[in-house]
């Protein structure tokens, strides 16, 4: 008896379950997963207590005393939070290669595309979990100590920060899972993962500086606006201005030429944020989506051997 659609849909669907509840184990039960939450919370800890000890509280509000910590949380959150999904994506299937699993599972009844969408659940899910454990973390540290509670605008803003710091360690869990799918070696995946890591980090903001000084010497507008578009290259730099705007109200965004380079005269809104750091937030989107697709079709037409 044939099997309509939907119930070959409910088929697959059962599968990727499958996948990603066995793939959500070997994350959560791995050494490496457990350092680097282990690290972000020790950060998220020390930043909270190093915010509360300098601060006057009388005159903070609660996003105030999040961004005055020392690291910042999204220094953390833009460095410690790529790490992990680089850890969680680089070795997701030649690790499969390697171990001969990866050709014993695809012989057995599940197409490519359901055990690559299982893996990328997996990580939506690591990830998502590691996110919001961390702000509630933050946040909750805040409250403890500081007794001050965020209004609405606030909690509306923390939200946001969160999905696009969900958004931004998704993307570099998808790049490094294309890595995976196109290179067999688990080395140099991890190598070309951290080089891209680099390169977006340190090397793009270095050449940014370095072509401003030469084009515009002793011009502070003009070589601000020389290493702003060089910096529109790099990922970080687009994650790093949008969340210090949407954690900061009174907070300039640097890298749209069309905003203010000096700090606004009154704090802006949600809304006005939005609108002003659209372009970035719309990068770190395209970035992880194109990945993404990528990484399927490269996936499900390579041979595998």
């Amino acid at each position: 008896m044939r099997r309509s659609s939907s119930q070959l849909w409910v088929v697959e669907l059962s599968k990727v379950f499958i996948v990603a509840k066995k793939e959500l184990y070997d994350y959560f039960s791995s050494f490496r997963y457990v350092m680097i939450f282990l690290v972000i919370t020790i950060l998220i800890g020390l930043s909270t207590y190093s915010a509360y000890s300098r601060i006057q509280l009388e005159q903070a509000s609660f996003l105030t005393v999040i961004t005055s910590a020392h690291p910042k949380i999204t220094t953390i959150m833009g460095y410690v939070g790529s790490l992990l999904g680089i850890s969680l994506g680089f070795d997701a299937i030649n690790r499969e290669k390697k171990d001969r699993t990866l050709l014993l599972t695809l012989s057995c009844p599940i197409f490519r595309d359901t055990l690559l969408t299982g893996k990328f659940l997996s990580g939506i899910i690591s990830i998502a979990v590691t996110v919001i454990l961390s702000i509630v973390l933050a946040s909750g540290s805040v409250i403890a100590l500081t007794g001050i509670l965020p209004s609405q605008e606030e909690v509306l803003r923390l939200l946001f920060f969160t999905l696009l710091s969900f958004v931004y360690i998704l993307g570099y869990y998808s790049i490094s899972l294309f890595f995976s799918v196109i290179v067999d070696n688990l080395s140099i995946s991890l190598l070309l993962s951290i080089m891209f890591w680099v390169v977006n980090a340190y090397i793009i903001p270095s050449i940014a500086w370095t072509i401003a000084s030469i084009l515009a010497p002793g011009n502070i507008e003009q070589y601000k606006i020389v290493s702003a578009w060089v910096m529109m290259f790099s990922v970080n730099q687009h994650y790093d201005a949008t969340s210090v705007c949407l954690l900061n109200p009174r907070a300039a965004y640097r890298l749209l030429l069309s905003a203010p380079w000096s700090i606004p005269i009154r704090p802006l809104s949600l809304i006005e944020t939005l609108y002003t750091t659209w372009p970035s937030i719309l990068v770190i989107f395209s970035v992880t989506i194109a990945s993404i697709i990528v990484s399927y079709m490269i996936f499900l037409t390579k041979e595998i051997v």
